[in-house]
């Protein structure tokens, strides 16, 4: 690999560089040079650590980026896999106990952002931050912080996926006239026969519930619905792709919360008739995807590493290998750098659409804000009251 791939210093940058200093106004404290100079410093630094600790999602499509990374500086990555459901648990305890093992996640923003970062277990990212390409907002759909209202911002969103929340329903089995909506599962016929996610985990399905919130005109006749959709006994998987292949192999006509890339695409392969998401969607579409939000755990203990890693990770040419490597593993997401494409382009068109139309006008926020924190803290404890 030659030095300017090593570097990471684009040849654009280099030539832009050039032009300036061909008209005499380019000096050693301008900001190319001033960014040059950091860069080279951290990847010394790091080097120096020699090491970076990173948890990651279970997904393989990230694994070939880590080894770029690892391969490109010399830097050992040390990465775990692993459920955020598990895995922040053990942070935590760690943390509690005076242990400060991990620099990096990257992870589905759920977990981290209303259970991790609540604890004080994150660094705040944009210090972290310092490449001009990374650090310029014009370079992002929605701008650098995706009009997140957390200061400081722990959890930086570099995707965009159409993340089913809502219900899964076979059409081939249930007409529209059977089932439509929330209400309908409320019906006594659905009593016992339909799937849904772990409810006692701050995931896929106390998302779906919280989402509905906006839909009532008090809280107390929300968790009124929330109490009676426990009451009809769904059935519990702990892993979405299990409740999604019940709904594909006819176990359950309905499910809830099953909705990602695995099952959009077990759909358009054996071309099912099956509707996802059914029923009202008041949260829209989160500026995330499967693994697609970096954090920096507290006190790192690698800290240029995780600096290095961060800003590498969210250059154009990175984030361009990534979509694509999460394509070859069968997950849909697109980035959202705005120069960054994507092997399907009618997906990424409907999920940038999604992303403009419903998070950046203010919907969405019920999955990763305070308000939506407390509303899924409250699912988890109704689904405790009736059992789960």
């Amino acid at each position: 690999m030659n030095e300017k791939r090593q570097s990471g210093w684009h040849l654009g940058s280099i030539a832009g560089l050039c032009g300036l200093l061909v008209m005499g106004i380019a000096t050693p404290a301008s900001s190319q040079d001033a960014a040059k100079m950091e860069w080279d410093k951290v990847v010394k630094a790091a080097r120096a650590e020699g090491k970076i600790v990173i948890s990651h999602f279970t997904d393989a499509g990230i694994e070939p980026i880590l080894k770029r990374f690892e391969e490109q500086f010399g830097i050992k990555v040390e990465a775990s896999a692993g459920r955020p459901s598990a895995v922040i648990p053990k942070i935590l305890t760690e943390q509690k106990n005076g242990q400060f093992n991990w620099d990096v996640l990257i992870q589905p923003v759920n977990n981290v952002r209303l259970v991790l970062e609540p604890a004080g277990g994150l660094e705040p990212i944009l210090p972290y931050l310092f490449l001009p390409e990374v650090k310029d907002g014009a370079n992002w759909y929605g701008g650098l912080t995706a009009k997140v209202p957390m200061y400081p911002l722990y959890t930086f969103y570099d995707g965009i996926a159409i993340v089913g929340t809502g219900i899964q329903v076979n059409r081939a089995k249930v007409s529209r006239d059977q089932f439509n909506n929330w209400k309908d599962l409320l019906k006594p016929e659905w009593k016992g026969k339909f799937g849904i996610y772990y409810p006692r985990r701050l995931a896929t399905l106390s998302i779906a519930l919280t989402c509905l919130r906006p839909g009532f005109d008090s809280t107390k006749k929300w968790e009124d619905y929330v109490r009676a959709f426990f009451a009809q006994k769904p059935v519990a998987a702990p892993r979405v792709r299990t409740v999604a292949d019940w709904l594909v192999k006819g176990r359950y006509d309905v499910v809830v919360a099953a909705g990602d890339s695995y099952l959009t695409n077990i759909i358009k392969k054996l071309k099912l008739n099956i509707e996802d998401p059914v029923g009202d969607e008041f949260c829209g579409t989160t500026p995330t995807g499967t693994g697609r939000s970096l954090s920096v755990v507290k006190k790192p203990p690698h800290p240029n590493a995780a600096k290095l890693f961060a800003n590498w990770y969210l250059t154009r040419d990175v984030q361009a290998e990534l979509v694509k490597a999460y394509w070859a593993s069968g997950e849909q997401t697109a980035s959202r750098r705005k120069d960054v494409g994507h092997p399907d382009p009618a997906f990424q068109k409907a999920a940038i659409k999604s992303f403009e139309e419903t998070w950046m006008k203010g919907k969405g926020l019920m999955s990763t804000s305070d308000e939506g924190l407390k509303l899924q803290q409250r699912v988890v404890a109704l689904a405790k009251e009736a059992g789960y």
